[in-house]
Formats: C-alpha cells, structure tokens, sequence
C-alpha cells in the first residue's frame, strides 16, 4: 500500500482480487435486497400508525397505544444495519476505478459510525429503553452525515460510470431527503416540540410535519427501490466488470 498526493492506493493483483470477491460475495447483495425488503414492511407500519395511532395519541396527549410506529422504528434500525456492507461495497467498487482519497474514506467512516448509531437507537427506542428526545437527539443528526454520504459517494460511481445514471441518481435524491429530515428537525423546530414531551406540540408543528412528511415520502419511500436496485447490480456482477 503506498500513498501520493494525499490518496491511499490498495492497488496491486492481491488488492484487486480481494475487492472482486468482496462485491462477488452473494451476503453483500443480498444485505442490500433484504434491507430494502425491511424498509418496505417498515414503511407499511408507519402509514398504519400515522392512520390509526397517531390521531389517538394527538387527541389522548400521548395516553395511547403505539406499537405500530416501534415496529416501524425498529425496522429502520435493521434496514439500517443492513446498509453497512453496502457502504463498504461501494467504496471497494471505487478503489477498482483508481486511489480513494482520504476525505472519501472520512465521509464513509462518518456514515458507518452514522449506521451503527440508528440501528442502535432505533431498537432501543423500538423497546422503548430510552426516550423520543434522546431517540431524535442522535438519529437526526446521524441521518444527515448519512445523506451527505449518499450524495457524494453516488456523485463519484457517476464521475466513475460504475452504476447507470437512473440508480445513480435516485441514491442521491434518498441522500437529499436525508438530508431534508436533518435540516427541517432543527429549521421549524421540531426538536423543541419533541423536547417539550408534549405530543400536541408536536404534531401542530405544521412546518415540521410537512418537510417531514416531504422528506418521508421522497427517501423511505425511495430507499426500497434504490436498496433493492443496487442489491440485484451487486448480485448480478456488473460492478466488477
């Protein structure tokens, strides 16, 4: 391994080898495939609780029933435990195409850390072992590193023509929503309302519940195509040809 200009290159017969099996690994496709497959029965959840559950708890402060949402909950802790080895398939797909530069392995190591927090937290809250302030207080921000990741490791397999343009693309507007959910939690107030403990404070944060919802509809409902898409390419091969 030698490094140039601030670039760490793992090249050589030995290094190229050990990529292609790593994104030959069948268990690397099919963690992105069944990642998107919890998303989808996480996201049937989340419309049956902000159908049934959520207007309850609105009219009841909170005094009701909420299973619905921590099975959703739940579910975005493994889908996102799920995402580990497809980040690190696509940084190995880049070092294939040439050096990965140090700040790519920071935005990437970033996005792990980011990982393992909401899979953490997400099934602690599932359980409900630690408040909806402390839940918010760490996965937010860990959704944001994880949609700036997003966006520029899908920028460069686009600069590389590693994936096709339309996967390319819907990677980086999951990582934009990401990034919205970040963004709007602090810009209309919604962590204030959270912090408040009062559920009618937070469900009246009209601002809020738009960019929320927005954010929702573009990215969790996007992450199950993109997840399964790049799951099938990665099955396929294509990346290592």
């Amino acid at each position: 391994m030698s490094r140039r200009r601030g670039q760490w290159n793992c090249g050589g017969n030995r290094g190229g080898f050990v990529i292609k099996w790593f994104l030959a690994s069948p268990w690397v496709g099919w963690s992105a495939v069944l990642s998107g497959a919890v998303a989808i029965v996480g996201n049937v959840f989340l419309l049956l609780f902000y159908i049934f559950q959520a207007p309850r708890m609105y009219a009841a402060s909170g005094n009701a029933p909420d299973y619905l949402g921590r099975v959703n909950d739940a579910a975005i802790g493994i889908q996102t435990i799920l995402l580990i080895p497809i980040a690190l398939a696509l940084l190995e797909a880049l070092k294939l195409h040439g050096p990965v530069s140090l700040w790519q392995r920071f935005v990437v190591g970033a996005a792990l850390i980011g990982m393992l927090i909401i899979g953490c937290i997400q099934l602690l809250y599932a359980f409900h072992l630690i408040s909806f302030e402390i839940q918010t207080r760490f996965v937010l921000p860990a959704y944001g590193i994880i949609g700036l990741w997003m966006i520029l490791i899908h920028n460069q397999l686009r600069v590389q023509h590693i994936l096709s343009p339309s996967l390319v693309w819907l990677g980086i507007v999951v990582g934009a929503s990401y990034l919205l959910l970040f963004l709007s939690f602090f810009a209309f107030g919604g962590y204030a309302s959270a912090a408040s403990n009062d559920p009618s404070a937070f469900f009246s944060n009209l601002p809020f519940i738009i960019a929320t919802i927005l954010s929702l509809l573009i990215g969790f409902f996007a992450y199950p195509v993109w997840a399964i898409w790049l799951g099938r390419v990665i099955l396929s091969g294509k990346m290592i040809k």
